[in-house]
């Protein structure tokens, strides 16, 4: 049987407006980009001519002599062992694909690599010309050898966890508190997510929807700067921001930013924005997100100040203005539900930092701004009226 060779992707010189299409995902051959629902996922060299190796002969088995010559050359003399094992692992955390129930990389043990999901080539030069006509879309599908039935056991797997996930948002968005869960949906899963400061890490959990239990999320943990300390939701709950804190010592190291993420609604998979990390001050350790969605406010412990950021639409930040200064050690901010005025709490201080937010997000201190309050405040609770707790923890009867 005749096998069609591997493209070396990384030498071809495709024309303007080729890409390949599977499930939600668009690999573009122009921009050498890949995006899923139209956001950029950034992807290595070596992962990025790996995926476009498979994606040339779906349903079919690559062996890893056919991958080591496509990602390598024939002259060229490395570890490709480990070197593609490494690569298969990033690919799949991309696409956040589960390696003991894969819908896309399936490994054949002792020989390569098959791609499993349907695959279309899309000439987008060719489409936008024929659309001055009627007819259809110009769209070349690649299906040879594809295992039928666990293709559609994998779509249908796929379609209803996005209907699970569209319910979730819905009920979510409807709920008095973010994440309560309302009567009848004990069968909607939601995802939970904590930084874990000595690892540079955030971890994703699964909350089983009968018995509560956390399960690990398949593609985790997921890289973050140097000691994340916090982590908050967009209200949209379609990305997550991490402040990475640094070393304790006021020493950024790879620290003093915050990690963007856009979250995989249908397994919990986090895919890091594009430009992320985000630069902070030093010591980021307090995230809020703004009710509309626009902006975003991160508390710096060691500077002793607060930026303030603009949200585009893919989740990217943007500094507004230079950080405005705040007590000593800040630690905790808080927004009011209407979003028109922003608590900070100093530590060493003993105050309560207050600003007004204008329509654009810049910040102004409200007279007689700071406020004093108790010994080492820490956190607020937010509600009718607003409570300052003084403890690191604090317990609701």
């Amino acid at each position: 049987m005749y096998t069609q060779p591997l493209v070396d992707a990384s030498r071809s010189s495709p024309a303007a407006g080729q890409l390949y299409r599977f499930g939600p995902y668009e690999a573009d051959l122009t921009r050498v980009e890949l995006r899923k629902f139209g956001l950029k996922i950034r992807l290595e060299p070596k992962v990025w001519d790996l995926l476009i190796a498979l994606l040339q002969r779906p349903g079919e088995l690559v062996t890893r002599s056919e991958l080591q010559r496509a990602l390598w050359g024939e002259d060229v003399f490395v570890d490709f062992e480990h070197g593609l094992n490494v690569a298969v692992k990033k690919l799949r955390a991309a696409l956040c694909d589960p390696v003991d129930a894969p819908c896309y990389v399936e490994t054949v043990a002792g020989e390569g690599y098959r791609f499993l999901a349907q695959v279309g080539f899309v000439d987008l030069d060719v489409h936008s010309a024929e659309q001055q006509i009627p007819t259809t879309t110009v769209l070349t599908t690649q299906n040879s050898g594809l295992h039928a039935r666990w293709i559609v056991f994998c779509a249908l797997a796929v379609v209803c966890m996005i209907i699970s996930s569209l319910v979730s948002l819905k009920i979510i968005g409807r709920s008095a508190g973010a994440g309560r869960i309302r009567n009848g949906s004990a069968q909607i899963r939601r995802f939970v997510y904590v930084s874990d400061y000595s690892r540079n890490a955030v971890l994703g959990y699964s909350v089983n929807p009968n018995t509560g239990a956390l399960e690990p999320v398949a593609t985790g943990p997921f890289h973050s700067g140097e000691h994340p300390y916090y982590a908050a939701f967009a209200p949209d709950r379609e990305f997550l921001y991490v402040a990475n804190r640094g070393r304790a010592d006021g020493v950024c190291g790879d620290g003093c930013s915050i990690s963007g993420y856009a979250v995989d609604q249908v397994n919990g998979g986090l895919v890091e924005l594009e430009g992320s990390p985000f630069p902070a001050g030093s010591g980021p350790v307090a995230i809020a997100a703004h009710p509309s969605g626009k902006f975003l406010y991160v508390a710096n412990v060691i500077s002793n100040d607060l930026q303030a950021y603009a949200r585009n639409a893919d989740g990217r930040l943007k500094r507004i203005g230079p950080p405005v200064p705040v007590g000593t050690n800040p630690f905790y901010v808080a927004i009011t539900s209407s979003g028109r005025f922003l608590y900070v709490t100093n530590q060493s201080d003993a105050t309560i930092s207050a600003f007004s937010i204008d329509p654009g997000g810049k910040l102004h201190q409200i007279v007689g701004s700071p406020f004093a309050t108790g010994l080492r405040p820490r956190s607020f609770i937010r509600g009718k009226p607003v409570y300052l707790a003084r403890c690191r923890v604090l317990g609701t009867f």
